[in-house]
C-alpha cells in the first residue's frame, strides 16, 4: 500500500486541532489541582498504579489583628452576654492592652469586596467585607474602627492582609463609647447581618465560630497553658478562684446564678459547648436535688476542702433553658464545703465527656476567700 501524504497531512492537522487544546486544558487543571500517581501493592505481590485524587488548593486567610488568641479574653462567639442586650454573642472581641497608645492595624482576612462602611450603633466605625472562600460566600465584620483611617469605600476590592483601617480610641465616637477592642464576626449568608448578639442559641446557625474557622487554616487561635479566674472580678458572688485551660472560656448565667466553663471550639452557644457548671448553695447542709437519682457516692478531699462525689442520673428529662443537654445524661457532681465560710457549698457538675483528670485538676486548684 502506498503512503498517501495528502491524507496524512489532513489527519495530522486534525490531530493538532484536537490535541493541543486538550493539552492546554490538562495544564490548566494541573495548576489548580494536584494529581499524584502512586504504586500500591496488591495481595498477590504485584504492583498497581492508582490515582490519588487530591484536594483543591486551600484558600489562604490571615488573622484580622495581632495577638488574636491571647487578647480574646472577655467575650467570644456563643457566650451569653448582658450588654448591650441579653443574648448570645455572634462574634469574638479582641482586646487591646491599655498600654498600647498608638495606631493598631486591622487587616482583611481574605480577598474580597467592601460592601458596608458606616458608623453604626453598638459598633461605631464598621466595615463588612464579602468573600468567596472555598466556594462559599462569607462576610467578615470589623467593628470599632476609626472611620477616618479607612481609605477604601464601599464597592472597592481589598486584598488578603491589606490594612482596612485602625482601631478607634478608648470610649470614643469611633467605638460608640466602648472600650478599645476589635469586634470580629463571620457570617454565612447573602444578607448583611449586623447583630451583635442574638436572643436564642438557634439564631447562631449562620454565624461561624472564628476559632474553628481560623484553625481550619492552621492558625492557633487558642492560647496554651492555664488561666486563673477570680469570679469576684466577673461580678459573680463566688468566694473562690481557680485555674482552667486557656482554650476554655467562662460565662456567668444570671438567671441560674451559675458559672459555665465552655470550650472555645465548636458550634452553637457556650452552653452547647459546656464542660463544667459551678454554682453556690447557702444552706445548713447539702442534699442532692430530687430530680437526680444517686448511683454512687464517696467522700473526697480537693484543695484541702471536705468534698463528696456523686454519680447521678436524671429521673425525668428536664428542658431547663440555661442548662446544657449533658445535664440530662448520667454524670458526676462534686460538692465542696467552704470551710472558710459557714453554710457555703459549691457544686461542680462535670460533662461526662470531660476526662476526670482534667476535672479534678480544676478542683485541686481552688482557692477560697476567707470569711470577713
Amino acid at each position: 500500500m502506498l503512503f498517501n501524504t495528502k491524507k496524512w497531512f489532513k489527519l495530522s492537522n486534525l490531530l493538532v486541532i484536537i490535541i493541543i487544546p486538550l493539552l492546554l486544558v490538562v495544564a490548566w487543571i494541573n495548576k489548580s489541582q494536584l494529581v499524584k500517581i502512586a504504586a500500591t501493592n496488591n495481595n498477590d505481590g504485584t504492583n498497581q498504579e492508582s490515582v490519588l485524587v487530591s484536594e483543591l488548593p486551600v484558600t489562604e486567610v490571615v488573622l484580622p489583628i495581632a495577638n488574636y488568641a491571647t487578647n480574646r479574653t472577655k467575650q467570644v462567639f456563643g457566650q451569653y452576654v448582658t450588654e448591650p442586650e441579653l443574648g448570645y454573642n455572634t462574634s469574638d472581641d479582641i482586646e487591646v492592652d491599655a498600654s498600647q497608645k498608638g495606631d493598631i492595624s486591622v487587616m482583611a482576612v481574605a480577598d474580597g469586596e467592601i460592601i458596608y462602611k458606616k458608623w453604626t450603633t453598638n459598633y461605631g466605625g464598621l466595615v463588612v467585607i464579602k468573600h468567596f472562600i472555598d466556594q462559599s460566600e462569607l462576610k467578615t465584620i470589623y467593628g470599632h474602627l476609626r472611620l477616618a483611617s479607612i481609605a477604601k469605600n464601599t464597592g472597592d476590592t481589598i486584598a488578603k492582609g491589606e490594612i482596612i483601617g485602625m482601631l478607634g480610641a478608648d470610649y470614643s465616637y469611633d467605638t460608640d463609647n466602648q472600650h478599645r477592642h476589635l469586634h470580629f464576626g463571620i457570617y454565612q449568608g447573602s444578607d448583611i447581618n449586623l447583630s451583635v448578639e442574638v436572643s436564642k442559641p438557634e439564631q447562631l446557625v449562620n454565624w461561624l465560630n472564628p476559632t474553628d474557622f481560623f484553625q481550619k487554616y492552621n492558625f492557633p487561635t487558642s492560647a496554651l497553658g492555664e488561666l486563673t479566674l477570680t469570679p469576684l472580678e466577673q461580678e459573680v458572688d463566688f468566694k473562690l478562684s481557680f485555674k482552667y485551660p486557656a482554650f476554655w472560656q467562662a460565662e456567668y448565667l444570671p438567671q441560674e446564678k451559675l458559672l459555665n466553663l465552655f470550650s472555645l471550639q465548636g458550634n452553637g452557644s457556650g452552653l452547647e459547648r459546656s464542660q463544667i457548671l459551678i454554682y453556690l448553695l447557702v444552706a445548713d447542709n447539702f442534699q442532692v436535688p430530687s430530680r437526680f437519682e444517686v448511683l454512687e457516692q464517696n467522700e473526697a478531699n480537693y484543695a484541702g476542702q471536705e468534698s463528696v462525689n456523686y454519680q447521678v442520673k436524671i429521673r425525668e428529662v428536664d428542658a431547663l433553658p440555661m442548662r446544657p443537654n449533658w445535664c440530662n445524661l448520667e454524670h458526676r457532681i462534686t460538692v465542696i464545703k467552704n470551710k472558710e465560710q459557714a453554710n457555703q457549698y459549691y457544686i461542680f457538675e462535670q460533662n461526662p465527656e470531660l476526662p476526670t483528670e482534667q476535672f479534678e485538676q480544676l478542683l485541686n486548684s481552688l482557692i477560697f476567700s476567707k470569711a470577713k
